[in-house]
């Protein structure tokens, strides 16, 4: 099927100004991500040379830029929507990239026409000089198509990087998932319930040893990430009692992962007792979900959303 440039380009400029009043509206949190996407799209689309050499990759930004339209206004992870923010700045850049290569293979074709028409027309000194005024003008258009398949080579290296994140990303996800971790405001928080524990012990049952090994496995596989182990108890008992219990909880999973090969610098421990309850203490089920420890995860920087002494 055959694109019309004037439809294609209304189009594109279309989607623009969609995206602009979109961004005007009511929204979730902004995302800086998503508003540079946003901008360097609408630059894109607008290139008329862009809407006549590029419409591929202009096509391929448009759609990107509205799954992250999409997800932003659904409230998804902002990590989720700016990945996809940064395809669209990377694909609009590549449509920019095309578009300057194919300029530069029209100034390119001009300067040979040129210099044919001179020689036809006159053999002259003065059409020698002419000539030569001409090649040097093709060189200069060789040397910027050079320039621009240069940068639009960067632009297919970025591309790939961005395909390379967005693997790491899913491997990610199916990592998370397999946790049974969930994001809060800390960052991925993975909790181990009482189940693992022995009433009034700090030593870890055989039964906690699966969900070890698989914490282990994921810090091995994400070398940038730290945790911080923080254990927690239920009012029974005395205040000093139950400090000390979850101090020595934490210490024991902590010891575990460890064993399994992981750094111990990477690993902070803290106890927190009685002191942070996530249901009531007067009835079975609700001391039941307070008796946990809870592994607080970095990010790939080894940065902690709120500090590892904070919550």
């Amino acid at each position: 099927m055959i694109i019309k440039h004037t439809s294609g380009r209304n189009s594109l400029l279309a989607v623009a100004m969609a995206v602009s009043l979109a961004s005007c509206a009511s929204a979730p949190k902004p995302n800086p991500q998503l508003d540079e996407a946003r901008t360097i799209y609408r630059s894109a689309a607008s290139d008329s040379q862009a809407a006549k050499s590029a419409l591929v990759e202009l096509r391929s930004a448009e759609e990107a830029l509205q799954q992250a339209e999409k997800l932003q206004a659904g409230g998804a992870d902002p990590v989720e929507v700016s990945h996809y923010a940064y395809l669209t700045k990377q694909r609009s850049r590549i449509a920019m990239e095309v578009a300057r290569q194919a300029a530069a293979r029209q100034k390119m074709e001009d300067a040979k026409l040129q210099r044919d028409r001179i020689l036809i027309e006159s053999r002259t000194q003065e059409a020698e000089r002419a000539m030569a005024s001409a090649e040097e003008r093709r060189m200069e258009a060789e040397r910027a198509r050079q320039l621009a398949e240069q940068r639009l080579g960067e632009a297919e290296r970025a591309r790939a990087e961005a395909v390379a994140a967005q693997q790491r990303a899913t491997a990610l996800a199916a990592q998370i998932e397999d946790l049974q971790a969930k994001q809060t405001e800390r960052g991925m928080v993975l909790t181990l319930g009482d189940v693992l524990f022995d009433t009034g012990k700090a030593s870890l049952k055989a039964g906690a040893m699966r969900t070890i090994d698989k914490l282990a496995s994921f810090l091995k596989e994400n070398p940038g990430r730290r945790i911080l182990i923080e254990g927690h108890t239920d009012s029974v008992g005395s205040e000093a009692f139950n400090q000390t219990l979850s101090e020595h909880r934490a210490e024991s999973v902590r010891d575990a992962v460890v064993e399994r090969g992981v750094a111990a610098e990477r690993i902070a421990i803290e106890g927190l007792g009685e002191a942070y309850p996530v249901a009531s203490n007067d009835n079975a089920p609700g001391r039941q979900q307070n008796r946990r420890v809870e592994v607080v995860f970095s990010d790939d920087e080894g940065q902690f959303k709120q500090g590892p002494d904070a919550r």
